[in-house]
């Protein structure tokens, strides 16, 4: 599904990471930029890039938090409002008609599916963390490309 998103963002002139960081603005600003990576799941240096991309468009500004100098709030400009408005109408609008395409028995299946699915991985991966978590050293290359255990 992830290659449907990238084609659709290509065709629109946008990366999809970008894409998905202007969605996550459009739905609730000011955010963060550790509140976008926590929502996304994206690394730093990912939403670092989607937001000096934004940035040097003129989409967003990034104002310092009041009571906290380390923080950087993001907002919207009011050019992207209209730009995000629009592309992001056009993609949900998309998704939506993919959607009415099943029948109303169809898509609760696919709901409660999902939903079982999310719901089994996330116990299977705290399994395995809980069952196999190693303590291994962070070597540099790790650090510098963001991994994380």
């Amino acid at each position: 599904m992830d290659s449907v998103y990238n084609d659709w963002a290509l065709v629109n002139k946008i990366q999809d990471t970008t894409l998905f960081v202007l969605d996550e603005l459009n739905k609730q600003q000011p955010t963060s930029q550790s509140s976008l990576k926590r929502r996304l799941g994206y690394s730093k240096q990912t939403i670092s890039s989607s937001l000096r991309r934004l940035e040097a468009d003129g989409l967003i500004v990034r104002q310092r938090a009041e009571g906290d100098r380390r923080n950087k709030l993001i907002y919207l400009t009011p050019r992207s409002k209209e730009y995000a408005g629009a592309l992001l109408a056009r993609l949900h609008a998309a998704e939506s008609r993919a959607f009415q395409t099943l029948g109303e028995e169809e898509r609760r299946r696919v709901l409660d599916a999902f939903h079982k699915l999310t719901a089994a991985l996330a116990a299977s991966i705290r399994a395995d963390i809980e069952t196999n978590a190693v303590d291994m050293p962070v070597s540099s290359i790790d650090k510098e490309v963001g991994f994380s255990i």
